[in-house]
């Protein structure tokens, strides 16, 4: 069962008005914090001390009461008003039983139609108990008819969740938000908002400034399905909705902390294939619907998971555990989850075991903000013909915890100390301050500098020149610089001065990603090599100028969990993932062949610190007792001091975000 805390539930259907929002606020009004549908997040002010509300009972009758806006804890819009709808959902209700059988007719095609009641089942279902045995039928055949229509997904009302935990569905009609925010008068409609709660004070953002830890599991054990977990088993929304086939469920669980998505358009959506080993039998489980011109195909493609802070849709979060179950044709190392840390680095890759329903599980103490699971691109045998059919189930997750940094899709942002997060454009510095232009606004926003946590510009990646072989150095502090290794490993950052190999912990080449070591694999040699799946501990490395070579100490391949070995499958399929490679050449190795190579351990990132992240890949830790610092910030560029003292003046257009040390 999905965990969300309700004391209890209204179920009769609810209308809502939200009266007297006023512009100016005295020193004793109420605050709210607006999540706005672009991602924007802010605590203003609003001055009328109630609204009114009026529950619409099952057989439509009205109830007027006033509710104290103190008693709000939040307030979730759906995609539109409903109020209007739901009037004319009850006529069409009313007509079911009507004397006149073209009135009837009328009725349950009006009410089959997805655009009139889709959103809004749950009162077409309230009718199914009717006396009349004609108008159970009719209702029947709608819900039926509704059931299996892609429709577009949504809440049928608007949710207000009290202070107490009850939850009241209904509708706020046409709202228009008049606020004050930072003594500037702000005004928002009902369709920017997205939600509206009571003001939290800001989480901590999650300390991890310890030894990288990093575990994964292909069959669950007492780590995962943990009462204190989070479990989705796509069977109901955290309403407590029934979901239905076909549904789009992308943006279904943000209030426990999940974003699902798919690499191409499209969606992630209710598949209706049913898992029944090794768990008990489930209706429901979701897949990738993915779309391409006018055609359309269920069951492949890359499905993504995003983790955010529960109800904070546009506040990244991480999580220390992840899992889920999958069914697929069966055929182990078919397919991969990738488990992504808040750097974009990847943390963890595990490959799928020997069974058609599979778990595949990380834990890792660095938190997961991101992860993807896709069919598996590193075999190396051309033989292989993997069948790309495969639907999740269960998955499960530990709480989402606040983690430094933001998203490299969130450009234009601005995210304060305090938890407000600003979306716009145009984000100019000025003396002290600096503005963004939010996108619902015509005027700026203006803040103090020292009131930031993290900024993420409107740049764009740097392209990757054709030919050029670039590399990759994380240093001790954590910092990431690009580095020619033909060169002595020299910075094109700082001056050209060349990197001794005490201050790197790991090198790779810039085409790839990092990837981590797991929990271990240093107890076994003195460095490590991590291929995208599996590693190999060295004890004599050969670090030179133009190459690396290497003595394989010890072969760490992820152990498949094999049920049914020796069935008479081809044993290639079995066969050892480790590329037969004693040395990589700088210059000319396969991309593909290139290891991350780790001199030592990685070093912990530590929240008390900020980052300078380029747009090129290039990321300066900032605030450690050995790392940068900015020394200023001016309208076009930022002065940054080394290590040694020297500074290095980078232009605003080649950085893509800012994280500030926190204070």
């Amino acid at each position: 069962m999905e965990k969300i805390a309700v004391t209890r539930i209204l179920f009769g259907c609810s209308i809502v008005w939200l009266i007297g929002w006023l512009a100016v606020a005295p020193t004793n009004a109420d605050e709210f914090t607006v999540n706005l549908k672009s991602g924007t997040v802010i605590t203003v002010e609003t001055r009328d001390p109630t609204i009114a509300w009026t529950d619409v009972l099952a057989n439509g009758e009205l109830q007027q009461r006033t509710i104290p806006v103190s008693e709000i804890r939040e307030l979730a819009l759906s995609g539109q008003s409903g109020s209007k709808q739901v009037s004319l959902i009850r006529q069409y209700l009313t007509q079911l039983s009507s004397r006149d059988y073209l009135e009837r007719e009328t009725a349950e095609v009006h009410l089959a139609d997805s655009k009139i009641a889709g959103r809004f089942r749950s009162l077409v279902k309230s009718e199914s108990a009717h006396p009349n045995l004609e108008v159970r039928t009719r209702v029947a055949r709608i819900l039926e008819k509704l059931q299996v229509t892609n429709v577009e997904n949504g809440e049928d009302f608007d949710l207000l969740v009290l202070n107490d935990g009850t939850q009241i569905r209904g509708d706020v009609g046409e709202l228009k938000l008049d606020c004050q925010y930072r003594d500037q008068q702000l005004s928002f409609s009902r369709a920017e908002i997205h939600s509206l709660t009571t003001p939290k004070k800001t989480a901590a953002v999650a300390v991890h400034a310890k030894p990288v830890s990093i575990e994964v599991f292909q069959q669950p054990d007492e780590i995962f399905f943990r009462p204190e977990q989070t479990t989705i088993e796509f069977e109901k929304a955290p309403n407590g909705q029934e979901l239905t086939r076909n549904s789009d469920v992308s943006e279904m669980f943000v209030p426990l902390g999940l974003l699902l998505a798919s690499e191409k358009p499209g969606f992630v959506g209710v598949s209706g294939y049913g898992f029944k080993f090794p768990m008990p039998p489930r209706e429901n489980s979701v897949c990738v619907f993915e779309s391409s011109g006018s055609t359309s195909k269920r069951f492949k493609g890359v499905m993504e998971f995003q983790f955010c802070l529960p109800n904070q849709r546009s506040v990244m979060g991480g999580v220390r555990e992840f899992g889920l179950f999958m069914a697929r044709v069966d055929q182990p190392r078919d397919f991969i989850l990738e488990a992504f840390n808040a750097e974009g680095q990847i943390l963890a890759t595990v490959e799928a075991s020997d069974s058609k329903c599979v778990f595949l599980g990380v834990r890792s103490s660095e938190p997961i903000t991101f992860a993807r699971l896709s069919s598996n691109p590193y075999l190396f045998s051309i033989h292989r013909k993997i069948d790309e059919d495969y639907a999740i189930d269960n998955v499960c997750f530990s709480p989402p915890v606040p983690v430094p940094g933001v998203r490299e899709s969130q450009a234009g942002l601005l995210r304060l100390q305090n938890g407000d997060l600003l979306q716009g454009q145009a984000i100019k510095f000025a003396g002290n301050q600096v503005s963004i232009n939010l996108s619902e606004l015509n005027s700026d926003i203006v803040v103090p500098l020292e009131t930031l946590h993290n900024i993420r510009f409107e740049s764009q990646a740097a392209p990757l020149v054709a030919g050029q072989r670039n590399w990759f150095a994380m240093l001790t502090d954590r910092s990431v610089i690009k580095v020619d290794p033909m060169q002595n490993f020299r910075s094109e950052l700082f001056g050209g001065r060349s990197i001794g190999r005490e201050e790197i912990s790991a090198l790779w080449f810039a085409n790839n990603k990092i990837r981590f070591p797991f929990r271990g694999d240093f107890e076994l040699g003195q460095s490590v090599l991590v291929f995208p799946t599996c590693r190999i501990a060295i004890a004599d490395l050969e670090l030179q100028s133009g190459r690396f070579i290497w003595t394989v100490d010890k072969k760490l391949e992820q152990s498949l969990w094999i049920e049914n070995e020796g069935s008479g499958r081809d044993d290639k399929a079995y066969e050892d993932p480790t590329p037969n490679l004693q040395q990589v050449d700088f210059a000319d190795t396969s991309p593909e062949l290139i290891p991350t190579l780790w001199l030592r351990e990685p070093p912990p990132r530590s929240t008390e610190t900020g980052m300078i992240r380029l747009a090129d890949g290039q990321q300066l830790v900032l605030g450690g007792a050995d790392s940068f610092a900015i020394k200023e910030i001016q309208p076009d560029a930022v002065l940054v001091v080394d290590r040694r003292g020297q500074v290095e003046t980078i232009p605003l257009m080649k950085i893509s975000a800012i994280d500030f040390p926190l204070q």
